[in-house]
Protein backbone atom coordinates (compact mmCIF):
# COMPACT_ATOMS: atom_id res chain seq x y z
CA UNK A 1 0.00 0.00 0.00
CA UNK A 2 1.40 3.91 -0.89
CA UNK A 3 1.69 5.81 1.44
CA UNK A 4 2.16 9.65 1.27
CA UNK A 5 3.40 12.92 3.34
CA UNK A 6 3.28 16.84 1.54
CA UNK A 7 5.78 17.98 0.23
CA UNK A 8 4.97 20.96 -1.37
CA UNK A 9 1.98 23.37 -2.48
CA UNK A 10 2.69 24.97 -5.88
CA UNK A 11 0.39 28.40 -6.70
CA UNK A 12 0.69 28.87 -10.89
CA UNK A 13 -2.45 30.81 -11.74
CA UNK A 14 -2.69 32.55 -15.11
CA UNK A 15 -2.98 35.82 -12.50
CA UNK A 16 0.82 35.00 -11.27
CA UNK A 17 3.58 35.94 -13.61
CA UNK A 18 5.49 32.66 -12.19
CA UNK A 19 4.91 29.96 -10.16
CA UNK A 20 5.58 30.05 -6.27
CA UNK A 21 6.72 26.90 -4.32
CA UNK A 22 5.51 27.24 -0.97
CA UNK A 23 8.02 24.93 0.95
CA UNK A 24 7.62 24.21 4.96
CA UNK A 25 4.16 22.32 4.51
CA UNK A 26 2.90 21.55 8.12
CA UNK A 27 -0.25 19.64 7.40
CA UNK A 28 -2.66 19.26 4.23
CA UNK A 29 -6.68 18.30 4.13
CA UNK A 30 -8.66 17.35 1.18
CA UNK A 31 -12.18 17.12 1.74
CA UNK A 32 -15.80 17.00 -0.01
CA UNK A 33 -17.81 18.15 2.25
CA UNK A 34 -20.78 16.59 1.79
CA UNK A 35 -24.30 18.93 2.20
CA UNK A 36 -26.68 16.28 3.55
CA UNK A 37 -30.91 17.10 3.67
CA UNK A 38 -32.09 15.44 6.96
CA UNK A 39 -35.06 15.74 9.32
CA UNK A 40 -36.79 13.99 11.79
CA UNK A 41 -40.33 14.27 10.86
CA UNK A 42 -43.42 13.31 13.87
CA UNK A 43 -43.45 9.78 15.18
CA UNK A 44 -39.69 9.15 14.39
CA UNK A 45 -36.51 9.31 16.20
CA UNK A 46 -34.26 9.37 13.06
CA UNK A 47 -34.30 10.65 9.53
CA UNK A 48 -36.61 8.55 7.45
CA UNK A 49 -35.52 10.45 4.24
CA UNK A 50 -31.90 11.57 3.42
CA UNK A 51 -30.64 13.84 0.65
CA UNK A 52 -27.55 14.29 -0.40
CA UNK A 53 -27.74 17.48 -2.17
CA UNK A 54 -24.10 19.38 -3.19
CA UNK A 55 -20.57 18.92 -2.26
CA UNK A 56 -17.83 21.08 -1.80
CA UNK A 57 -14.43 19.95 -2.62
CA UNK A 58 -11.88 21.77 -0.46
CA UNK A 59 -8.10 21.43 0.09
CA UNK A 60 -6.70 23.22 3.10
CA UNK A 61 -2.97 23.63 4.27
CA UNK A 62 -0.82 24.92 7.03
CA UNK A 63 2.93 26.81 5.85
CA UNK A 64 5.42 28.68 7.70
CA UNK A 65 5.71 30.45 4.69
CA UNK A 66 4.22 33.41 5.89
CA UNK A 67 6.13 36.40 3.63
CA UNK A 68 6.19 34.18 0.76
CA UNK A 69 2.35 33.01 1.33
CA UNK A 70 0.96 36.58 1.61
CA UNK A 71 3.33 38.04 -1.08
CA UNK A 72 1.61 35.71 -3.46
CA UNK A 73 -1.81 36.25 -2.27
CA UNK A 74 -2.16 39.36 -0.25
CA UNK A 75 -4.41 39.46 2.59
CA UNK A 76 -7.45 38.75 0.33
CA UNK A 77 -6.48 35.52 -1.47
CA UNK A 78 -6.35 35.12 -5.36
CA UNK A 79 -8.43 33.54 -8.07
CA UNK A 80 -8.14 30.30 -9.62
CA UNK A 81 -8.88 30.82 -13.62
CA UNK A 82 -5.95 28.38 -14.94
CA UNK A 83 -6.56 27.93 -19.08
CA UNK A 84 -2.25 28.20 -19.31
CA UNK A 85 -0.60 27.07 -15.72
CA UNK A 86 -1.75 24.64 -13.67
CA UNK A 87 -3.53 26.55 -10.98
CA UNK A 88 -2.92 25.19 -7.48
CA UNK A 89 -1.00 22.06 -7.20
CA UNK A 90 -0.11 19.77 -3.89
CA UNK A 91 2.31 17.20 -4.30
CA UNK A 92 2.80 14.12 -1.74
CA UNK A 93 5.92 12.41 -1.73
CA UNK A 94 5.65 8.92 -2.29
CA UNK A 95 7.01 7.23 1.22
CA UNK A 96 7.54 2.91 1.87
CA UNK A 97 6.77 1.07 4.89
CA UNK A 98 9.71 2.12 6.44
CA UNK A 99 8.69 5.31 6.07
CA UNK A 100 11.50 6.21 3.85
CA UNK A 101 11.04 8.73 0.41
CA UNK A 102 10.82 6.47 -3.07
CA UNK A 103 12.73 8.07 -6.09
CA UNK A 104 9.41 8.21 -8.42
CA UNK A 105 5.81 7.31 -8.38
CA UNK A 106 4.77 11.12 -6.40
CA UNK A 107 1.09 12.11 -6.40
CA UNK A 108 -0.20 15.69 -7.19
CA UNK A 109 -3.77 16.93 -7.09
CA UNK A 110 -4.01 19.98 -9.18
CA UNK A 111 -6.62 22.39 -8.32
CA UNK A 112 -7.26 24.30 -12.21
CA UNK A 113 -10.71 26.91 -10.88
CA UNK A 114 -11.50 28.38 -7.57
CA UNK A 115 -10.30 31.24 -4.70
CA UNK A 116 -7.23 30.55 -2.65
CA UNK A 117 -8.18 32.96 0.48
CA UNK A 118 -5.27 32.90 3.55
CA UNK A 119 -7.42 31.98 6.74
CA UNK A 120 -5.94 32.53 9.94
CA UNK A 121 -2.18 33.56 11.07
CA UNK A 122 -1.21 31.85 14.58
CA UNK A 123 1.10 31.15 16.85
CA UNK A 124 1.61 29.32 20.08
CA UNK A 125 3.78 30.24 22.84
CA UNK A 126 7.15 29.79 22.31
CA UNK A 127 6.35 28.60 18.58
CA UNK A 128 6.53 29.43 15.08
CA UNK A 129 3.96 31.66 13.09
CA UNK A 130 2.05 29.28 11.05
CA UNK A 131 -0.74 30.55 8.48
CA UNK A 132 -3.54 28.30 7.19
CA UNK A 133 -4.72 28.48 3.95
CA UNK A 134 -8.13 27.54 2.13
CA UNK A 135 -8.51 26.68 -1.34
CA UNK A 136 -12.28 26.72 -2.36
CA UNK A 137 -12.29 24.49 -5.36
CA UNK A 138 -15.23 25.05 -8.38
CA UNK A 139 -16.25 22.68 -10.65
CA UNK A 140 -17.49 24.11 -13.82
CA UNK A 141 -19.48 20.87 -14.99
CA UNK A 142 -16.95 20.28 -17.51
CA UNK A 143 -13.89 20.16 -15.91
CA UNK A 144 -13.13 17.42 -12.84
CA UNK A 145 -12.35 19.61 -9.66
CA UNK A 146 -9.36 18.10 -8.89
CA UNK A 147 -7.00 16.24 -11.32
CA UNK A 148 -5.11 13.47 -9.14
CA UNK A 149 -1.59 11.92 -10.64
CA UNK A 150 0.32 9.25 -9.11
CA UNK A 151 3.35 10.14 -11.55
CA UNK A 152 4.61 13.40 -10.87
CA UNK A 153 7.86 14.80 -10.20
CA UNK A 154 8.19 17.02 -7.21
CA UNK A 155 9.86 20.45 -7.68
CA UNK A 156 12.89 21.05 -6.46
CA UNK A 157 13.18 23.06 -3.07
CA UNK A 158 15.85 26.11 -3.30
CA UNK A 159 15.63 27.48 0.64
CA UNK A 160 13.78 26.86 3.45
CA UNK A 161 11.41 29.11 4.49
CA UNK A 162 12.08 31.72 6.96
CA UNK A 163 10.45 31.28 10.27
CA UNK A 164 8.99 34.26 12.20
CA UNK A 165 7.67 34.00 16.11
CA UNK A 166 7.05 36.30 18.80
CA UNK A 167 9.84 37.61 20.34
CA UNK A 168 10.82 40.02 23.24
CA UNK A 169 9.78 43.50 22.53
CA UNK A 170 11.51 46.57 22.37
CA UNK A 171 11.32 49.71 23.42
CA UNK A 172 14.06 53.27 22.40
CA UNK A 173 16.50 50.18 23.08
CA UNK A 174 15.16 48.82 26.04
CA UNK A 175 14.30 44.92 25.99
CA UNK A 176 10.93 44.38 27.64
Amino acid sequence: MAHYRIHTVKLHTDALGSAVNLADVLSHDHKLDPELRAEVTAGNVSPTHVAFVGRKPMFSFATYAIKQALDTLGVTGIGIHSTTNPGVVAYLQKINDDGIAESSGHRSLTYGLGVVVPKTLSCDHQGDYRLTVDVVVIGDGTNAPVTISDSATLPTISQAALRWTLGPATISGVTL
